[in-house]
């Protein structure tokens, strides 16, 4: 490239690394070169108006996306307020007001391609000026909030270089005591401090008294966490706070903690998948009732729950009153993870066994030994994480293997023997009846034996 700007104009270009005018990317594969000119320059994230910031900003993409997910629109036919609480720097806020004011992203930003020779700047100019001449008031209020005060003057300046000063209300307070900023229900939209991208403030932070020496030196300690009086969880008192004060209100939340509608004690009317950077988040949204409090999920109602919710069918493996006419029926010892993949799961690989259980010809029997173990691998985190997807509880899962495993005394020791002394137990109960044995071996894979037969 080099040689062929000099054979061009006889001079070899000086390039500054650190702000080239033009960035040009190579990928490499083992056979192939693709060579890229980047024609955008800062990332496109960066909208040009963010100067003041906390420790951990929302990307202002992210923001965007958020208000997208939500189903926002200032410009409907039901145009409604938009409120972030824990708004910091007012990326949230700042983002949805220029969306109702049709600010064009990045309308105060340059990008590289204008840079480039074929760049035609009266073009380009007359493109911005429609542009400009799109934008108008925003139609409904837009408003944010942040415990902290030195926030809510970052989000002002920050608001007034985007060009919606005039468009967003911005106030401090706690979240925990600010009451609805105006008459008409509205949605909320928050990305409230978690663990990951900040260490959060007030007595409802993990960290909170370091923080307190650090603010007491005079030491900025970025965005902080409203503050709770009796130091209790700030979550279940931000939703106790929204069920009796936002009634007819819809919030969003993004988190990385799958479980915060449980903590909050609310349900959940939707989840929408997100990344924030590397970490993955949910964005929950919540429908407000005056005093709604989410009931326990039922005990032991596996099939009514399964009618509610599609990904909760999984959990029923259906069987027959009994097997078809004239066909024997073969007893079968399903270990812990099989089990888990049968009730839960539904993993391709069991999807023969499933359907031998389905249609009567096999039949599934197991030891209180047993189930106690499943109860026990139900609690681990990272399976009731995955329970927490599919929208069921250890209880519910319990109550599907009940309906579904006759239940038969311990067998006796065998001559089969096992390295792994928690899969004897399947073996032993699997030859005493002459059963056979479906089991994941040491690297996952799925195995079916007949260990009652000879030579099994």
């Amino acid at each position: 490239m080099a040689d062929r700007f000099r054979a061009k104009s006889g001079v070899r270009p000086d390039v500054n690394t650190q702000w080239p005018d033009v960035r040009i990317h190579l990928h490499l594969t083992t056979d192939e070169a693709t060579i890229y000119i980047d024609t955008s320059g800062e990332p496109l994230f960066k909208r040009g108006w963010r100067e003041d910031k906390g420790d951990a900003p929302l990307k202002e993409t992210l923001a965007a996306a958020m208000i997208a997910a939500s189903g926002w629109d200032p410009h409907g036919d039901n145009p409604q307020p938009l409120y972030d609480p824990c708004c910091g720097s007012g990326t949230i806020a700042i983002e949805a007001a220029q969306i109702a004011c049709r600010i064009p992203a990045g309308m105060i930003r340059r990008f590289a391609f204008e840079k480039l020779l074929p760049f035609q700047a009266h073009v380009w100019s007359a493109i911005k000026n429609e542009a400009e001449g799109a934008i108008t008031t925003s139609a409904v209020p837009i408003f944010g909030s942040d415990v902290a005060f030195r926030m809510v003057d970052f989000a002002q300046r920050n608001a007034e270089r985007a060009g919606v000063a005039d468009a967003v209300q911005l106030r401090g307070g706690d979240a925990l005591q600010r009451m609805p900023p105006c008459d008409e229900p509205g949605v909320m939209l928050l990305n409230p401090p978690y663990g990951e991208r900040i260490a959060a403030a007030g007595a409802a932070g993990r960290n909170a008294s370091e923080r307190a020496a650090d603010r007491a030196q005079g030491m900025a300690v970025g965005r902080e966490e409203a503050q709770t009086e009796d130091g209790g969880e700030f979550f279940s008192q931000l939703a106790s706070h929204w069920k009796k004060n936002y009634t007819g209100w819809t919030a969003w939340m993004l988190t990385p903690d799958l479980k915060l509608p449980g903590k909050m004690r609310l349900k959940e009317s939707r989840r929408v998948p997100m990344w924030n950077g590397p970490i993955e988040c949910r964005m929950f949204r919540f429908d407000l009732i005056k005093g709604a409090v989410a009931r326990p999920r039922c005990q032991g109602r596996a099939r009514r729950h399964a009618t509610r919710h599609p990904r909760a069918m999984k959990v029923l493996l259906r069987l027959p009153a009994a097997a078809p006419a004239g066909e024997p029926v073969r007893p079968v010892v399903v270990d812990t993870n099989v089990a888990l993949d049968l009730l839960i799961f539904s993993d391709p690989r069991t999807a023969p066994l499933r359907t031998l259980l389905a249609q009567g010809r096999l039949a599934w029997i197991a030891t209180q030994v047993m189930r106690d173990e499943l109860e026990r691998v139900l609690a681990y985190p990272h399976i009731a994480e995955r329970m927490d997807y599919y929208r069921v509880d250890a209880a519910q899962v319990l109550a599907a293997f009940d309906a579904q495993v006759r239940l038969v005394e311990v067998a006796p020791k065998v001559a089969y023997v096992c390295k792994d002394a928690d899969d004897q137990k399947f073996i032993d109960l699997a030859a005493a009846h002459r059963a056979d044995l479906a089991e994941q071996g040491q690297g996952g894979d799925l195995h079916a034996q007949a260990v009652g037969e000879p030579g099994g």
